[in-house]
């Protein structure tokens, strides 16, 4: 009866859910490239490096050029269901090396009603000449909140828990690949699940080698109909919301009071007025503040 309570209220609540501004923080691109001007064997000299990027822009782009090569990199949040969309460009001279990277992170809840498995299908062309390769990479991670870093194996293996990496899949060129690289990430989620794509798209190229791929890393989910995008980049203007900040917090206030009638809040309540609060734009904390309010209010009864 209870999850039945909640559910009521946060049905009543969609009208007002739906005129929220929802753009959530934690999405980004980012790119850099940078060279070294002596590479007998290993890398090493003079080094150069220009980068762009940060959370909360939706592109990205960087170029360097110099003695020791020419590099390009663009990360974008445009792509098939606002999917990151990248490229990357690396070519060296005799005897250096240039490298460029580009990345992309964007947020999704799924909406619908039960569980589901999404499959995200990924696509990476290039061209690889001489010394050099082409890496993508791309993590699913659930969560609300994600830590910006420029390494995905340090995100994967050491910032988020390991049971919240939903899928992992790294793509691969070379000059003796051929041109195109396919993979697939398949994933379970459930009711309210909020979730990040993160994708990597690095090139490098040595000792007069080209690793071109500016043909781009795209990736698209086979079903977008009940994905809530964090950011719409080109999407139209939604309209502001019309209640004030105290009406929201009490709104959301009442909504864990509901959750907490039985002294215990499941995760699905949980779920459901997190994103209650973030649909009507709460700032980071308060929700979790009014939580623990309504918890020392129902124990001093």
């Amino acid at each position: 009866m209870l999850k039945q309570t909640l559910l009521a209220c946060s049905t009543l609540l969609l009208p007002i859910m739906a005129s929220a501004n929802t753009e959530l923080t934690s999405w980004g691109t980012s790119t850099s490239v940078s060279t070294l001007d002596d590479c007998p064997s290993y890398c090493t000299g003079n080094s150069d490096r220009a980068s762009d990027g940060a959370e909360n822009q939706t592109t990205s782009y960087s170029e360097l050029s110099n003695a020791a090569g020419f590099g390009k990199a663009s990360a974008a949040i445009d792509g098939d269901g606002y999917t990151p969309s990248l490229k990357v460009y690396a070519e060296s001279n005799a005897n250096t090396g240039t490298w460029a990277s580009a990345w992309g992170i964007q947020q999704y809840t799924y909406t619908g009603t039960g569980s589901t498995t999404l499959e995200l299908n990924l696509n990476l062309h290039g061209n690889v000449t001489g010394d050099g390769q082409i890496k993508g990479e791309v993590a699913i991670i659930k969560g609300d909140s994600l830590p910006w870093t420029s390494d995905m194996a340090t995100l994967v293996y050491e910032l988020v828990d390991f049971n919240d990496v939903l899928g992992f899949e790294s793509l691969f060129l070379s000059e003796h690949t051929g041109d195109l690289a396919i993979g697939s990430i398949s994933v379970e989620l459930n009711e309210g699940d909020t979730f990040f794509v993160r994708a990597d798209l690095l090139s490098n190229a040595k000792r007069s080698g080209v690793a071109d791929g500016y043909n781009t890393f795209t990736m698209s989910f086979d079903d977008t109909s009940e994905l809530v995008a964090a950011t719409q980049p080109d999407g139209p203007t939604e309209p502001e919301n019309s209640l004030s900040y105290e009406e929201r917090l009490n709104i959301v206030k009442t909504l864990w009071q509901v959750a907490y009638e039985d002294y215990y809040f499941s995760r699905k309540e949980k779920r459901i007025v997190r994103k209650a609060a973030r649909l009507l734009e709460l700032e980071k904390g308060d929700a979790r503040m009014l939580k623990k309010e309504v918890k020392a209010e129902a124990w001093a009864n």
